[in-house]
């Protein structure tokens, strides 16, 4: 692939709005695809990011951008990697683009009855009850975007056309590499071995729960190993950093937008160990982590300390046979070597 140089380092962001100084630039920056940035990985970054890949037991894959720059680092950075519920920010970002219309506003309203009702759904369950109920769009995006919940992510993809319409919104984005197939309770039905799901309306919990109990452990193994090679729900590094990129410089979402949304993201509590677990304490990051089957992922934008921009980070790993916790920490490292990569660059001026 022939690498476009950037011609010219651009001014540093200034911080935004009052909702979110912490995390948001200036979105008059700069109007690049990440996959032209100028790829300048030395080889002790090199390096480092593949011994966190050895460590990983699996395949990683990386793209972190200088926000302000454009330069980057990468490692696999074409290669595709499912996204689990790193999926849910391309639902976010296509349900605010319908926002920025004026076809919905976030104080708008939607039910949640009990055929919603997916695994792992802490908030929503909570609110509404078994027997459902209804909650705003702004508490299901927060739900959706802080904590993973699947119920809230079905409900607004159901109320804005499914996973075709996020395809729609990612492509007149000009993101490619980036797949968003199907809801939840596709994935989950997948990923419980169910090739005949039960109709729609009977798609409660309590069915999720019943299949989650009949898959075997043989019928589990062969459902991960195949995981990795499911071209469904996938993307690459570079299409994920593509997408982050649009949100810091205000053209996924508007300025407004763009501090709710990474403000939500940094308040995260998920994945502490992940991106931030090896970054200096205090460091803000706006992520968004991902974990079905053997795969592990965490994805944000980064805030460097004195001044120095931000960093859009993609860490993908696929195939690892190896705990969750120590998969974690590969990533980790990854973001650590990053990190420190574009705070020296910086330092020496080459922002």
């Amino acid at each position: 692939m022939i690498r476009i140089t950037i011609a010219a380092a651009l001014a540093l962001a200034a911080c935004g709005g009052a909702d979110d100084r912490r995390v948001i630039g200036d979105e008059a920056g700069p109007r690049l695809h990440p996959a032209s940035a100028a790829d300048s990985t030395p080889g002790a970054v090199d390096s480092l990011l593949r011994a966190a890949q050895a460590e990983s037991g699996g395949v990683m894959g990386v793209t972190a951008v200088h926000l302000e720059t454009g330069r980057r680092i990468s490692l696999n950075r074409a290669e595709r990697f499912p996204m689990a519920s790193v999926f849910k920010v391309a639902v976010a970002t296509a349900v605010l683009e319908r926002v920025q219309a004026g076809g919905l506003r976030l104080d708008d309203s939607l039910e949640v009855a009990p055929r919603h009702h997916r695994p792992t759904s802490p908030t929503v369950l909570q609110a509404v009850g078994p027997d459902g109920g209804r909650m705003t769009i702004r508490a299901l995006m927060r739900a959706m975007l802080a904590v993973s919940d699947n119920t809230a992510t079905d409900v607004l993809l159901e109320r804005i056309g499914g996973p075709e319409a996020v395809m729609r919104h990612l492509r007149e984005r000009g993101i490619n590499g980036m797949r968003v197939d199907r809801t939840e309770a596709q994935m989950h039905w997948d990923a419980y071995g169910a090739a005949d799901p039960p109709p729609e309306a009977e798609w409660t919990l309590q069915a999720f729960e019943r299949a989650q109990r009949a898959r075997t452990p043989a019928a589990r193994d062969s459902i991960f190993r195949a995981h990795a090679d499911d071209p469904r729900d996938t993307a690459t590094p570079d299409a994920t950093v593509h997408l982050l990129y649009q949100v810091h410089h205000a053209q996924a979402v508007s300025p407004e937008h763009r501090a709710w949304l990474l403000g939500v993201m940094a308040d995260s509590p998920t994945g502490p160990e992940r991106l931030k677990g090896m970054l200096p304490p205090g460091t803000v990051v706006a992520h968004k982590t991902g974990t079905a089957g053997r795969s592990v992922n965490d994805v944000g934008i980064v805030t460097l300390p004195e001044g120095r921009g931000h960093v859009a980070i993609a860490v993908y790993v696929k195939g690892s046979p190896r705990e969750t916790a120590a998969v974690e920490g590969s990533i980790a490292r990854a973001a650590r070597a990053a990190y420190d990569h574009f705070v020296q660059a910086a330092a020496e001026g080459g922002r």
